[in-house]
């Protein structure tokens, strides 16, 4: 097998270089078409701004779980929501941490807390230690009740813990329970 020389190596690279060439598509037919797609269409506009609601929307919360932990507790706190309570009770004023509804004289509240504060470290042992522990969306949690008032603690996630209070409500139990299966919490 010879080698080739430089100048036949040439003369083969021109050669396939002038058949592929031949056959690209006619300069002027390109152009004509790249002019017709630079012209702006509405529906192309229209999709592009759905894209960017789209991004925007999905990255807001994205952002909010990217913050640094003690400002991201402060974002957490507010959202949170009882997705449903018994009848007749209507929201009345709360604080940063707390939502408080109210019933004539029945009262439910709720606060949530972040476990490096020095009160609420403690209760992720506190509750995971307890014999007769109760689950809320598969965390556990605890269910105190005294006199006219129930209380039920839990952890949604590592960094907070959810307090529930009834006051006056009958059948505390199983509506601290139903109320605490339905919080919105992020």
């Amino acid at each position: 097998m010879s080698r080739l020389t430089d100048e036949q190596a040439e003369a083969l690279l021109r050669h396939g270089l002038d058949q592929i060439a031949s056959r690209a598509p006619d300069a002027g037919h390109v152009r004509e078409r790249l002019a017709r797609r630079a012209r702006p269409r509405p529906v192309a506009r229209l999709v592009a701004v759905a894209a960017a609601v789209v991004v925007v929307a999905a990255g807001v919360p994205l952002g909010i779980k990217l913050l640094p932990q003690d400002q991201a507790q402060e974002q957490v706190r507010a959202p949170v929501a009882a997705g449903w309570l018994p009848d007749g009770f209507t929201e009345q004023a709360g604080g940063e941490n707390t939502r408080l509804w109210r019933s004539g004289a029945a009262e439910i509240e709720l606060t949530i807390h972040g476990t490096d504060e020095r009160e609420w470290s403690a209760n992720a042992v506190r509750i995971a230690r307890l014999q007769s522990q109760i689950l809320i969306k598969g965390r556990v949690a605890e269910f105190t009740e005294e006199a006219s008032t129930a209380v039920l603690t839990w952890l949604p996630d590592e960094a907070h813990v959810l307090q529930l209070r009834l006051t006056g409500v009958p059948e505390a139990r199983p509506m601290a329970l139903r109320i605490a299966d339905a919080v919105q919490f992020p």
